[in-house]
């Protein structure tokens, strides 16, 4: 845990919240799983296989937790979506495609866990509403861990003026590009293979890396990236993840240099970049963080002090309470949300 984020309360709570998020996620997929209680000796590491047996009569094979990401987003997930907000969903052969009230949307993907990443998304955005504050119509929005461009064409159909989208990974890039392209948003929305940091520069990332819950939280061969902390400060790590020399060369700018390179004025701003927050917030001018009159930041390793810096800048703020996650490396982090208005 980063220092200066979190307390002891604030740590009580996130395993409180996640123990609680377990038991809603169990009572959601008892309707779809006969033997939904299993899962917890997945979750506890006492089983590392199970097979599901569904309502329906059929079963499928899950291996450990990871396993279960995936057949609870891939299986679960559009059974729920269409159950109780009314979304139909199919997919096959790489594309996922769905239906949002009159709109049709279309999502490629590249493997399993990338349709479950793209599921995960999706319940957050249209069944949990997680950026459904965001005022975006008629605004300029800067979408930081734009992912496959889930979020970027949730703005853009919600009326963005224009989306500006920074995706750190190239494998999720690319299929973010065609996900804009399918859904004929390209005159709505700038993707671009690029990262937002505490300071400008480059670095090399693994072109076969994707950034989720089961890989390494924000690194590239163990080291996280652009994670600076604290105001006026680098980061150690951005500097060790400069150092390495293989890969693809990705830029990095500062959000201070997004906003003159775009000119956004009166902007949203929308942050999901696995604590790479800090080192962007605490680092940018407070007059450029005045360009956005309303921000939704997911934090990782804790809220006051990206609290202290919006608040310094003009801003009011309310947040989540963190909860527990678990890495696939086994690493528990506590994520929650703030969301920021400009007072003027």
């Amino acid at each position: 845990m980063m220092g200066g984020g979190l307390n002891t309360f604030d740590l009580a709570v996130a395993k409180m919240k996640n123990a609680q998020s377990l038991l809603y996620s169990l009572f959601q997929i008892s309707g779809y799983m006969k033997n939904w209680y299993e899962v917890v000796l997945l979750y506890f590491g006492i089983r590392t296989k199970l097979v599901a047996k569904l309502v329906d009569g059929g079963e499928c094979r899950i291996n450990g937790m990871e396993g279960y990401y995936i057949f609870r987003n891939c299986r679960f997930v559009p059974w729920y979506m269409k159950l109780h907000n009314g979304i139909d969903s199919k997919f096959e052969r790489g594309r996922l495609k769905l239906a949002v009230g009159n709109r049709k949307l279309v999502f490629n993907y590249g493997n399993q866990r990338d349709l479950a990443n793209i599921f995960s998304i999706l319940y957050e955005l249209l069944v949990d509403g997680e950026y459904s504050e965001l005022e975006v119509k008629n605004k300029q929005v800067v979408d930081i861990g734009a992912s496959f461009g889930d979020t970027a064409i949730y703005f853009a159909i919600r009326g963005a003026q224009h989306v500006y989208a920074f995706e750190l990974y190239p494998s999720s890039y690319l299929i973010g590009t065609k996900n804009v392209a399918a859904n004929t948003l390209k005159n709505r929305i700038t993707f671009l293979n690029e990262g937002c940091g505490p300071e400008s520069g480059s670095i090399f990332i693994d072109p076969k890396h994707v950034s989720t819950v089961f890989s390494n939280v924000g690194t590239t061969k163990g080291l996280p990236i652009v994670m600076g902390y604290g105001l006026g400060c680098k980061s150690m790590v951005f500097e060790k993840a400069k150092k390495i020399k293989t890969g693809k060369k990705i830029k990095i700018s500062t959000l201070d240099e997004i906003v003159r390179r775009y000119g956004i004025n009166d902007g949203a701003l929308k942050i999901d970049c696995e604590g790479a927050e800090y080192g962007i917030i605490l680092g940018a001018n407070n007059n450029t963080l005045k360009r956005f009159t309303q921000m939704i930041i997911e934090y990782h390793y804790g809220y006051r002090d990206l609290i202290k810096k919006l608040h310094a800048a003009g801003f009011d703020c309310t947040h989540t309470m963190p909860r527990e996650m678990t890495g696939g490396s086994g690493e528990r982090f506590e994520i929650g949300f703030i969301s920021a208005r400009r007072r003027s």
